[in-house]
């Protein structure tokens, strides 16, 4: 399974990780191949996109109707894409509607490269959270989902507290669906694994709990509620996990 490394920039690249050159699933486009690939591109000819499974390219280097052409083909495939810049000042993964990763140049560079491509080649995906996180990436966003959740839980402590609990919903409506969980679809696999009746986490549009107000008709597609119960069960697996992850 073979990683496309789009990088006009190779001295910076040996630079910050010089083993990268050795890493047999990297092709890396660059000098007269970086140019085919660009003019091909601008004639509207994504086949040789096809040979990989994953795509990172140096943001900067690309005109910006190569960058949009890259991204509706990727959206179109599904297929992982990475954009890198010493502009970028903090990593952004977006999982919907494809994965798209943002992140500086040098973090990008990174030892987690090379696990993450030790990664593609024993599992034969790519996990753009290896690039992001680490060997350490499934406990960052576990930790983070707990302190979402326990946040969540706090507030709606303070609603169910207060004389006028209605007009302070806003306090609870950060959570109202599943989407806003924020959940990776590798998280979700493990979750519902650690616990079957966590199910409901497969529908972005599933509601969570009573909090939420169905006069908006986009807040729960099926109707179906789920109560805070649900989110009890949700944050006793990710604590599991956690402590299985430590």
């Amino acid at each position: 399974m073979k990683f496309m490394l789009i990088e006009d920039r190779i001295s910076r690249m040996e630079k910050y990780n010089s083993s990268i050159v050795n890493i047999p699933q990297v092709d890396i486009y660059t000098g007269n191949k970086f140019e085919v690939l660009i003019n091909s591109l601008k004639n509207n000819d994504t086949t040789i996109l096809d040979n990989y499974a994953c795509i990172a390219a140096h943001r900067t280097a690309l005109p910006d109707k190569i960058r949009e052409s890259l991204k509706d083909y990727c959206m179109t495939k599904d297929k992982p894409l990475i954009f890198f810049s010493g502009g970028i000042s903090a990593s952004v993964l977006k999982d919907n509607p494809f994965p798209f990763l943002n992140l500086n140049s040098k973090d990008f560079y990174s030892g987690n490269f090379n696990l993450f491509c030790e990664a593609l080649e024993d599992l034969g995906m790519p996990n753009l959270l290896i690039l992001q996180f680490g060997a350490k990436w499934k406990l960052s966003l576990l930790l983070n989902l707990r302190n979402l959740i326990s946040v969540h839980m706090n507030r709606r402590v303070l609603v169910e507290k207060s004389i006028d609990g209605f007009e302070n919903k806003k306090l609870v409506d950060e959570l109202s669906m599943v989407r806003d969980l924020k959940l990776s679809k590798l998280l979700i696999k493990d979750l519902i694994s650690e616990n079957e009746s966590l199910v409901f986490l497969n529908n972005p549009y599933q509601s969570i709990d009573g909090f939420v107000f169905l006069e908006d008709p986009n807040e729960s597609i099926d109707g179906d509620r789920i109560k805070i119960e649900k989110i009890k069960i949700l944050k006793k697996s990710v604590d599991n996990l956690i402590f299985n992850s430590i």
